[in-house]
């Protein structure tokens, strides 16, 4: 059936029948070929579609989002569309471990110090962070983890949403703490063992339930990522995810207020195909996180939001539209229009950053 279904001839037939045309005419199409009306109703996957939750994501609710590289990319969405969003203060990450120590890092409002940090031929770094934070002095270090660290801490009590994406229950660890980050040292330094579920579970649930104390109308979105980390071969990525995927429906049953969005589903059960990862064959591809893009809308959109983005879309094509002409009433009066909105548009979102649409804008200037 699946070689039927994309024979020429018959791909032509299905267009045909599935055309806005005459209900008479694709009711003929349907009736005079018996396999094309199979295949007009048959489902070829299981699709998982957006259920609305209970509460929307707004544009004056803070986000904060900890985990793999996954949850940067539908991060990097919300923060296109001006949602004003926390990412990954300290650089990627992937265990459960290391994201427990994270958020109550950011909670407690710790500071590091140069005795949080290792030397390293030629670089200053931290376990806790990732490379992009190393440095060759100590002070460079401490001012890149500061940085980013107080800007996180800083919004603690304003947050709505933490978004924490699993990434692999496999971690590292250095004298018998966890390590986020290896810096590529010899593996030789450190440990390297999968985790249980009870002590991921215990670490999240802990810190978790500290965050809630403090801010009760905080919500917490986990997901599991759908990239596969095959350092140890499919299998014990398997395990690692089967284990992930246990800790995020035990917290989900845990407490009201964190909830198990299907990220991984959605790649791994409702796409289930390699056309939809790239060429490394691990990281989901562009089409792939657009699709979950469009579900995370359907889930935690409202109308309002919905057609807000859609006014914002429009924009956007505007700003970035390539001008046939460059000069003249026409190309003035476009610009003039185009200067309003978005003048219009920061104005809504004034905390947003429009750096991107400045240079944009400054482009357009110097071409007329």
């Amino acid at each position: 059936m699946h070689t039927l279904q994309h024979q020429p001839h018959v791909q032509t037939l299905i267009s045909v029948a599935r055309r806005p045309s005459s209900i008479v005419s694709r009711l003929k199409c349907l009736l005079f070929h018996p396999p094309i009306l199979y295949l007009y109703f048959v489902k070829f996957r299981t699709e998982l579609s957006p259920s609305p939750f209970s509460v929307s994501i707004k544009h004056d609710h803070p986000i904060l989002s900890i985990g793999s590289c996954f949850a940067n990319h539908i991060l990097e969405k919300l923060r296109d569309y001006k949602f004003p969003v926390q990412v990954n203060p300290f650089g990627t990450t992937y265990n459960p471990l290391s994201i427990a120590d994270q958020l109550t890092a950011i909670h407690r409002k710790r500071v590091y110090d140069v005795v949080d940090l290792e030397k390293y031929r030629d670089s200053w770094i931290s376990f806790d962070h990732h490379g992009s934070f190393a440095s060759p002095t100590s002070k460079g270090a401490i001012d890149l983890i500061s940085n980013r660290l107080e800007s996180a801490q800083n919004k603690v009590g304003k947050y709505r949403w933490t978004i924490l994406s699993l990434g692999t229950a496999w971690a590292w660890f250095k004298e018998g703490k966890v390590v986020n980050n290896c810096h590529q040292i010899p593996e030789r330094e450190f440990d390297f063992r999968l985790l249980s579920i009870d002590e991921m579970h215990k670490a999240l649930s802990a810190t978790i339930s500290n965050w809630q104390e403090s801010h009760p109308n905080h919500v917490f979105l986990i997901t599991v990522s759908p990239v596969r980390h095959l350092r140890s071969g499919l299998m014990e990525n398997n395990r690692s995810k089967a284990r992930l995927l246990e800790v995020a429906h035990l917290l989900n049953d845990e407490f009201e207020f964190v909830h198990y969005y299907p990220s991984y589903e959605l790649i791994l059960d409702d796409l289930r195909d390699y056309r939809f990862y790239d060429h490394s064959l691990t990281h989901p591809s562009q089409q792939a996180i657009e699709y979950v893009w469009e579900h995370f809308q359907g889930t935690f959109f409202d109308s309002n939001t919905t057609n807000t983005l859609e006014s914002f879309d429009g924009f956007r094509k505007a700003l970035y539209h390539r001008p046939r002409q460059t000069s003249g009433p026409a190309f003035d009066g476009h610009l003039k229009s185009l200067e309003k909105k978005f003048e219009a548009w920061i104005q809504r979102w004034p905390d947003a950053d429009w750096r991107e649409e400045k240079l944009r804008w400054n482009e357009l200037i110097r071409m007329s």
